[in-house]
């Protein structure tokens, strides 16, 4: 049965109140605790992986056992990092400053992100270290470590990208595990007001499914306006051109020497004209219009109503309450 709710009602907590955030910026404790990881020996680190492998198939009662206790003291050798990982989430600001939308081209899928996949180990070590203390009856102890879990997830789901959304969810996750496990332990306190303390939801995509619907224009100038660009046939052929190229640098199998891209950018144009006269006069634009368009515009217009179709299709859902 359901322990009774704590006196006072928010004593347990798994995001921090406003009242315990002070002035500064979270990221750059953020980024000494990647540092901190980083600067772990790789022997201390297997040490790690390796006793983590052991102890996530055990029960939660096993967590209990005098060895895996006597392992865990030795193996968890991550003060420093936590040290900054707790100053990180009692900060006011999460600047992360990327300036996602100045990327340009294929700029946006060559922009390397190591630190999301860093932060991923923090999950893990805050993962096992509050199943040790619940398991140690330190539930109050274990709480705040998946406090710190979930605000870092939310933390770094903030830049716009599915990446760091979907990586934050994993993040998330392990705590909302380990929670599982305590909530059906006798002695574990009630947490309804603490589950009621994280936003709704902790991870949102939107911005993120936002920023990913902008990325073909990005990547296509010939998907910029084209219904109302006034070009030349040369120059919608300068476009298809470097859609083209996009394709060279991005795909396997484009950078061979034989190949002749021209070529090939002509021949698409060619091939998608048809369709694209034909699908565009099924959305009622006119036949004779279309017609006195250069071929290059055509497509482009067909293409953007086609990639915008998609993404709308996807994005269209994110607006909808979960």
């Amino acid at each position: 049965s359901a322990a009774r709710e704590p006196v006072p009602a928010l004593r347990y907590r798994l995001y921090p109140s406003r009242g315990e955030l002070k002035p500064g910026n979270s990221v750059s404790h953020f980024y000494r605790a990647v540092l901190s990881l980083k600067d772990r020996s790789a022997e201390q680190k297997q040490k790690f992986y390796d006793f983590m492998e052991l102890v996530q198939q055990k029960s939660f009662r096993e967590y209990k056992d005098p060895e895996i206790q006597k392992q865990a003291r030795d193996v968890m050798l991550f003060e420093n990092v936590l040290w900054d990982l707790e100053r990180a989430v009692h900060r006011e600001q999460t600047v992360w400053d990327w300036q996602m939308t100045e990327l340009e081209g294929t700029e946006p899928y060559m922009f390397l992100i190591p630190e999301v996949q860093e932060a991923r180990d923090f999950s893990r070590i805050l993962g096992v270290r509050s199943r040790l203390a619940a398991a140690e009856g330190d539930f109050e102890e274990a709480l705040h470590l998946n406090l710190i879990n979930f605000r870092i997830a939310e933390m770094i789901a903030d830049p716009p990208t599915l990446i760091n959304d979907l990586v934050c969810v994993a993040m998330a996750s392990i705590s909302l595990d380990v929670l599982k496990e305590m909530i059906v332990q006798t002695d574990c306190p009630n947490l309804y007001w603490a589950l009621s303390t994280l936003p709704e939801p902790l991870i949102s995509m939107d911005q993120a499914l936002e920023y990913e619907a902008s990325i073909p224009e990005k990547m296509f100038p010939i998907l910029k306006d084209p219904e109302t660009a006034e070009r030349s046939v040369e120059e919608w052929a300068q476009l298809m051109r470097k859609t083209s190229d996009v394709f060279y640098h991005l795909g396997e199998g484009f950078d061979h020497p034989s190949l002749n891209r021209p070529l090939i950018a002509t021949a698409l144009v060619v091939r998608s004209y048809p369709i694209a006269k034909r699908e565009l006069t099924a959305l009622g634009w006119n036949l004779a219009e279309l017609e006195k368009m250069p071929v290059g515009q055509v497509v482009a217009i067909y293409q953007k109503h086609v990639t915008r179709s998609y993404y709308d299709e996807a994005l269209k859902w994110s607006y909808v309450p979960y």
